[in-house]
Order: C-alpha cells, then sequence, then structure tokens
C-alpha cells in the first residue's frame, strides 16, 4: 500500500493539465458544488468550530492593544508635576531642603537663559545675590545657620559678582555710558546689603557678651560681609574716572524713579512712620532731579554728578523697599540720608548752636560751683576749662563756616564733647546745673540775667537783651551766653575774695 502511494505521488508528478483542462476541470467542481451543497446543520456545526478557535495561529500576527489615552494624560500630570509643581515649591527652599538644587540648578538657570539683554543679565545677578544673602539671613534667624551654608553664600556672592562684572566688560565694548550705569546700580544694591549686614551684626554683637569677645579676638569674621565688601571692591575699581553722559543718566533715573513710585504705591509690610520716612526721601530725591534740570544748561558737569548720587538714592531705596530683610534690619537714615533743605539747614544749625551754647554754660555753671566749694583739684579744673575752649573753638568754626555739612561735623564733636564733660562731672559727683532753655521763634527776644548775691550783700546783674531774626539769632545766642558766663566769673571771683 505505501508503494502505491508512493507510485501514485511519483505518477502524478507526471501529469500535466493543458489551460483547458484546468479550466474544464474548475466548472465541473464548481457546478457540482451548486447542485449539491452542504445540509444546514453541517453549516452551523462548521461556523461554531471555526469561531471556537484562535483567529490567528501565528505568534508573528499576535496585536496588542493600548491606552493611549490613559498614557497620555498620565504623561500629562507628570510633566505637570515636574515642570510647574516642584518649582513653584522648590522657590520657596534655602540651602539644606530637599528642592534646593532645583531651584538654583534648574529655575535659576532657565531664567538665566531665557535672559538676553546684557543690562538686564546684571540685574538678574544682582537679584541673585540679594537672593542668597536673604537665604542666610532666614537661615540664621532659625538657627540653621552653619559655617559650611555661610561659606557657601559667601562664594555664592562672589560667583554672581562675576557674572555680573562679565557682562559689565561685555556692553563697556558696547557701550561705555551703559556699563557704567549698570556698574553703579550694582554697586548701591552691594552698598545697601552691606550697611544693612553690618546693622545687624551690630545688633548680634551688643546682644552677646560672648559674641563680643570673639568679635574683638578676631577669631571669626562674618564671611558674607567680607564677601559683600571684596565685591563691592571689586565693582568700584572699572568706574573710578567714568562718567555717563547727561542723556542716558537722566534716561536711567527716569525709569528708577519710576519704579520706586510704583513700589511707594504699594508699601504694606512697612509701618506707618518708615511710610513717611520713604516719602520724604522721595521728595529729597525729586528736588534733586530738578537741580540738576536746572544746572545742565550752565554747568553739565555738575548735573552728571547729582544724577549719579541720585541713581545710587533710588537704587538703595528700592532695595529698601523690596527686601524686608534690608528693611527690618536698618534704619532707613542709615541707607539714604535726608536732604534737608535751605530752611531746614537754618533751622538745624540753630537748634545746634542752643544746644551746644546751653550744655557749654550748664558745664560752666557746675564748675564755677566746684571751685567755689574746693571741691575739685586744680588738674581736674584745667581739664574741664581745656574742653570748654575747644568747644569755644567749635562754635567759632561754625560761625565762620558757610558749608552745612562742615557746620553739622563742626556741632556733632562740640556736643560729643560737652557730653563728655557733663559725664565726668557726674562721676566727680558734680551734676550739671541746667540753665533755662532759649525759647526759639521767628521773631525772639532773649534775656539773660545772672545775679549773685556777694559775702558784702553786693548784687552784680547782667543783663543782654537783642531781637534777632532766624538767621540771626544763633550768633545773638552765643553772644547771651558769653555775657552770661562773664558775669558769673565776676560773681564768683567777688566771692571768692
Amino acid at each position: 500500500m505505501k508503494r502505491f502511494s508512493e507510485q501514485f505521488h511519483t505518477k502524478s508528478k507526471s501529469v500535466n493539465l493543458s489551460s483547458t483542462e484546468k479550466q474544464e476541470l474548475r466548472e465541473r467542481l464548481v457546478s457540482y458544488m451548486e447542485y449539491h451543497p452542504l445540509p444546514a446543520e453541517l453549516k452551523s456545526a462548521q461556523k461554531s468550530s471555526v469561531a471556537s478557535k484562535s483567529p490567528v495561529l501565528h505568534e508573528a500576527f499576535k496585536t496588542v492593544s493600548l491606552p493611549f489615552s490613559s498614557i497620555f494624560k498620565s504623561f500629562a500630570v507628570a510633566a505637570a508635576l515636574v515642570l510647574v509643581v516642584v518649582p513653584f515649591m522648590a522657590e520657596q527652599s534655602v540651602p539644606g531642603d530637599t528642592l534646593y538644587a532645583v531651584k538654583v540648578q534648574f529655575n535659576e538657570e532657565v531664567r538665566s537663559t531665557l535672559t538676553f539683554d546684557s543690562y538686564e543679565k546684571v540685574e538678574w545677578e544682582t537679584q541673585l545675590v540679594n537672593r542668597r544673602i536673604a537665604e542666610a539671613r532666614l537661615l540664621e534667624s532659625e538657627g540653621r545657620l552653619t559655617d559650611e551654608v555661610e561659606a557657601e553664600v559667601a562664594q555664592a556672592v562672589r560667583t554672581h559678582t562675576q557674572n555680573a562684572q562679565k557682562e559689565i566688560e561685555i556692553m563697556r565694548a558696547l557701550d561705555a555710558d551703559e556699563a557704567t550705569l549698570a556698574s553703579i546700580e550694582f554697586d548701591s544694591n552691594l552698598e545697601a546689603q552691606a550697611v544693612s549686614l553690618q546693622g545687624s551684626e551690630e545688633e548680634e554683637v551688643d546682644g552677646s557678651q560672648s559674641a563680643m569677645v570673639e568679635k574683638n579676638s578676631g577669631e571669626k569674621g562674618n564671611l558674607i560681609a567680607d564677601a559683600v565688601d571684596e565685591s563691592r571692591a571689586l565693582n568700584e575699581q572699572p568706574n573710578a574716572s567714568t562718567t555717563p553722559s547727561y542723556a542716558k543718566l537722566i534716561a536711567r533715573v527716569e525709569q528708577n524713579t519710576t519704579r520706586m513710585y510704583e513700589l511707594s504705591d504699594t508699601l504694606e509690610s512697612l509701618n506707618p512712620n518708615t511710610k513717611e520716612n520713604v516719602a520724604r526721601r522721595i521728595q529729597d530725591i525729586d528736588r534733586s532731579v530738578e537741580t540738576a534740570i536746572a544746572s545742565a544748561q550752565e554747568n553739565e558737569e555738575a548735573a552728571q554728578d547729582i544724577l549719579i548720587d541720585v541713581l545710587k538714592r533710588t537704587q538703595k531705596l528700592i532695595v529698601f523697599m523690596t527686601d524686608f530683610e534690608v528693611s527690618g534690619t536698618i534704619d532707613i537714615e542709615e541707607l539714604v540720608p535726608v536732604i534737608l533743605t535751605s530752611e531746614e539747614e537754618v533751622e538745624e544749625i540753630i537748634a545746634y548752636k542752643k544746644e551746644i551754647t546751653q550744655k557749654q554754660a550748664e558745664i560752666e555753671n557746675s564748675l564755677s560751683s566746684a571751685t567755689t566749694t574746693a571741691d575739685m583739684n586744680l588738674d581736674f579744673i584745667d581739664k574741664v576749662e581745656s574742653g570748654l575752649d575747644q568747644i569755644s573753638a567749635l562754635l567759632i568754626s561754625i560761625k565762620e563756616s558757610s558749608d552745612f555739612s562742615e557746620i553739622k561735623g563742626y556741632a556733632i564733636e562740640a556736643i560729643e564733647l560737652a557730653d563728655d564733660l557733663q559725664l565726668v562731672l557726674e562721676k566727680n559727683n558734680l551734676p550739671s546745673v541746667s540753665k533755662p532753655a532759649v525759647p526759639n521763634s521767628e521773631s525772639t527776644q532773649s534775656t539773660s540775667t545772672a545775679t549773685t548775691t556777694t559775702a558784702t550783700s553786693t548784687t552784680t546783674t547782667a543783663t543782654s537783651t537783642a531781637s534777632t531774626t532766624p538767621e540771626q539769632l544763633p550768633e545773638n545766642e552765643v553772644a547771651t551766653t558769653s555775657s552770661s558766663t562773664q558775669a558769673v566769673s565776676a560773681t564768683t571771683t567777688a566771692e571768692s575774695q
């Protein structure tokens, strides 16, 4: 049987049908199938058996359905978490927090990459310096500022300063005026931070005796303050002999004053007294700008100097209003001193002279009382009299000077010297004898009378009367006090005889 099958298979290979024979055979098969269809029960059984089997019999043709909608939603949520939520949370982080690396290496780097203008890059580096110092202050207030973190912050300040200097040098090759303006604003910001750090350091030293000893011994310094001072010295060198043009200065001052007004209108964190002080500084700046504009036609160099000073003051004031740590650490007078008007200068000079002459008279009264009772030795009397001579010389200097800053310096020196003399008298059990204050008004009639009874019941009276105006009042007060002093000295001499 097996051999028959092989022979049949071999024989079938040798049989070849023509196309006509193939067509005829196909027609006969189709005709047979049409006249002899399968029964209905066989058809239903065949369909069920085919359905029960796998439609795809080979592994290569198997299909897998993917939930593209769910996958897209998951990726969208993950992207929003990574690109929005995490960076936003990282903005509140400080050195030592988990997300601080995201803040420094991602957020700030992206912002820096998206900043193309050199001037804006310098402003961004300025903001980064303020950020690092603010972070250090926050850690210090929480007691978490370690030596390692302080060193890192100090290095970051130096790095951002170097980056700002690179951008300034790039600007200098294109526009020297713009480079100088950017450097002035950067230095003003550093100066504000330096004053603030110095103020916080003094408060810390005053509050801790051990800190005072440590500071005096020089064992530990403020690394951040040192870094800021070094940065200021580095920034000042290229601008030692550079002055921007008047047009560039006035344009930059206008931008800063606009920013300053916007901040002053939205001040909520400052107390009312500080708001008044800020408003006063803004008025001073406006007056200085008006002075610069008025003098620009006659003396442009003087106007440029005024505008440079205005630019520095506006930048410091902006730092004061935007950086809560700066405004909460120092007095605004230390950062942006008040610029007095001519009327206010006259009033302050009057007040200085009045205070000095009053203290001088009190010291002389105490000294004369001591000499009559022989409570003091001659060396001590000579020292006090020498101090009084110095005060008199300073009063003469005040009278002869016309520059308010010089007058203020002389007055402060005289007041400090008088306070020292009064303190010495108190330590020697001789409190100063106060004299009635001289009234200060628009038109003042001052009368000083010194009356003393001698051993023979002789009365010596010295009276000096003068009607003065505000400009003449300081000199008349000095003359009045001098006559009073001479009367007291004459009476004391008569008593001792």
